[in-house]
């Protein structure tokens, strides 16, 4: 048979630690290894490759370009990271091999197996020939992992990790594989002539460290809401704008706990001392500050950094241009990293890059536009974030965080003030949140955006689940990444996941209200409709009200206390707030349910009757549902579904729909969204 020589990406695989898991459990070793194969040979297949043969528990693929090689890993370790995870290392080489009587031969072989066995669980290793055609894609980031002497190999070869989001970097001083044996002898008698001086040297700077570490530890700390010393006290969207932009920068460390700034929101003016609060947060230092604007272009800002025993660690003063905003938070994360001593791991790294200049101009409106959207009550305020957002874009184009913001009020804001329907939403913001993800590839609010709009509105489950992980990799314990896990495992009915995530998002924005809120959400759709009422109860005594009317007004009525389930509704139709559809839909749907014909059918009219750009035909459905007038709802249902109701994530879940259910047009609808 003929046999073909020619350059090729070369890809080894192999799980880590199967042998020991089939002694386990092999029914379930044996999902693990078919999922290997079956993602294999898909994401192969997608990228011009040929997978050649198995070797167990690895495999050996060809491919015609190292991009596409490079691409095909990074697509099948984002896949093995969900469940059930496959614990798979990679190594790819580009070199020259022999095709012929179906197998591939050539020292290009040999070298990408050496260079595989160097690696861990959800790693990329790649050589350095193959590195060199990397460096010109910016979307591929990697580290070098320092040069090796290989089994069989003659000369020492440089390996280097892919350390884009979420992949595992091996690390240098532990890393193992088909090495060469030292010279055993040789290094003995090197080591003799140092015996007697090492432990000395040694013991010095033991003492040396930690007599300079000895007052410092600090593994969490808090960044306080910066003071406004502006004589007008007009600059909250530059003192906001300074601790939500700090936050995130030291959140990017994974030895660092900090809390959100929403958490922080609640200390702005507080009259709590500082012990107190790091008390009551659970951190050993806080960061405290003031920003004012002292000229167009530029700003003071001050920072320090105190332990809780308030002993000042770390203070400096800065003047600076608007243009350096960014370069400024992310210095002083540096500086205050290394006044705790605390070193960045490889990923960390990766997160932790020195962020661009901006436009000062761009960088105002693009900050007073959220300053006013994260309290927007009305779809006058969104217009206005909108606004401003628009305005940063036109004197900045190449700013991206304005972009997401813009994606963000077009995907959320505007739906829920019935200004687009969700696939008008869906196409304007998928329009501008394109742009960020193209300017910043590492911006988490566009890969949230991406989310809500999988999630909410396109309803591909696995891609969204995706999407979020990215998004998780790329700023550690962000509290909106954990929200909306925490909204996927409910709708997927993993109760216990969605309650574990919930904790830990308490240990990050603290015991307050929207604990509560989110720990009835949970409660209502796992059943636990007494459960729901007692956290309701318990709100009530911390707060001084209900945490989530809405729920409590469900649960009564689906316990079949029907009577306070009406008081709850009718206080609800009585806040000054104004009610959405969707609220008004709930309400008439618990009158309806109560016996109430008349003030349900009010409640349908109303919503009709609304002069708005889009109106959730489930908001009807769910009214005519609770007068047991099927057909009606699931009229109004259909229409849901076809109009891509963000609703519809819910129907597979929710007991509000239970008296529905068993209804085959109902079940058949559920079947076509494909729930996880």
């Amino acid at each position: 048979m003929s046999k073909e020589r020619r350059l090729a990406a070369i890809m080894f695989t192999d799980i880590v630690g199967y042998s020991a898991m089939m002694q386990k459990d092999e029914k379930g070793s044996l999902v693990i290894l078919n999922r290997h194969r079956n993602i294999l040979e898909a994401r192969t297949a997608a990228h011009d490759g040929k997978v050649i043969q198995y070797y167990g528990d690895g495999s050996l693929s060809v491919y015609k370009s190292g991009i596409e090689a490079v691409n095909c890993a990074i697509e099948m370790q984002e896949a093995f990271r969900s469940d059930p995870k496959v614990p798979l290392r990679i190594g790819i080489h580009l070199g020259d091999i022999v095709i012929g009587d179906g197998n591939v031969y050539g020292d290009g072989v040999n070298v990408t197996s050496r260079i595989e066995s160097l690696g861990v669980p959800g790693c990329i290793l790649v050589s350095k020939r193959l590195q060199e055609d990397l460096i010109n894609h910016p979307e591929f980031k990697s580290v070098s992992m320092g040069k090796f002497e290989f089994k069989n190999i003659t000369r020492p070869l440089e390996v280097f990790a892919i350390s884009n989001e979420g992949l595992a970097v091996p690390d240098k001083e532990t890393i193992k594989g088909k090495l060469k044996e030292k010279n055993v002898n040789k290094e003995v008698r090197k080591k003799l002539i140092k015996w007697m001086a090492v432990p000395l040297l040694s013991l010095l700077v033991l003492i040396i460290v930690f007599q300079s570490n000895k007052t410092i530890s600090v593994n969490s700390l808090a960044v306080l809401p910066f003071a406004d010393y502006s004589q007008e006290k007009d600059q909250a969207w530059l003192t906001d704008g300074m601790t939500n932009t700090l936050t995130n920068e030291l959140r990017k460390i994974s030895a660092l706990t900090v809390p959100s700034s929403t958490t922080m929101r609640t200390y702005k003016e507080t009259d709590k001392t500082l012990p107190e609060i790091a008390k009551e947060l659970n951190v050993d230092a806080v960061i405290e500050g003031s920003a004012m604007k002292i000229s167009n272009d530029s700003v003071r800002i001050t920072a320090t950094l105190i332990k809780a025993d308030e002993k000042s660690l770390w203070s400096h003063e800065y003047v600076v241009g608007m243009k350096d905003f960014y370069v400024l938070n992310h210095d002083i994360a540096q500086k205050i990293t290394k006044e705790i001593n605390i070193v960045l791991t490889p990923a960390d790294s990766v997160r932790f890059t020195s962020p661009s200049l901006v436009n000062p101009e761009a960088l105002e409106a693009d900050l007073k536009g959220m300053e006013v959207i994260k309290t927007a009550q009305n779809f006058e305020d969104v217009k206005l974030a909108v606004k401003y957002f628009q305005k940063a874009i036109e004197l900045d184009s190449t700013y991206a965080r304005p972009y997401a913001q813009l994606a963000w009020s077009y995907s959320k804001a505007y739906p829920y003030f019935s200004e687009l329907s969700p696939l008008e939403s869906l196409k304007m913001s998928e329009a501008v949140n394109k742009i960020a993800l193209r300017l910043d590839p590492q911006l988490t609010l566009a890969y949230l955006n991406q989310f809500h709009n999988l999630y909410f509105i396109e309803w591909k489950w696995e891609e969204a689940l995706g999407v979020l992980s990215k998004a998780q990799s790329l700023s550690l314990n962000d509290v909106e990444v954990l929200d909306f896990f925490v909204d996927y495992y409910v709708i997927s009915g993993k109760f216990d996941k969605a309650f574990n995530t919930l904790e830990e998002l308490r240990k990050i924005k603290g015991f307050q209200q929207w604990y509560f809120a989110n720990k009835m959400y949970i409660q209502f759709h796992s059943r636990n409709l007494e459960g729901v009422l007692r956290t309701a109860e318990e709100g009530l005594k911390l707060f001084g009200n209900y945490p989530v009317p809405s729920l409590q007004m469900w649960s009564l009525s689906l316990l079949g206390r029907h009577k306070e389930a009406v008081i709850v509704a009718r206080s609800m139709l009585n806040n000054e707030i104004a009610l959405s559809p969707v609220n008004r839909g709930e309400i008439g749907c618990v009158l309806a349910r109560a016996g109430l014909k008349s003030e349900a059918l009010e409640q349908l009219q109303i919503i009709k009757a609304l002069e708005l750009n889009f109106i959730d035909p489930v908001s009807i459905g769910v009214i005519y549902m609770g007068l047991g007038d099927n057909d009606m709802a699931m009229e109004y249902f259909e229409q849901g579904y076809k109009s891509h109701s963000p609703w519809m994530v819910y129907l597979k879940r929710g007991p509000p729909f239970d008296p529905i259910r068993g209804d085959s047009r109902f079940e058949k609808l559920i079947q076509k969204l494909k729930f996880p």
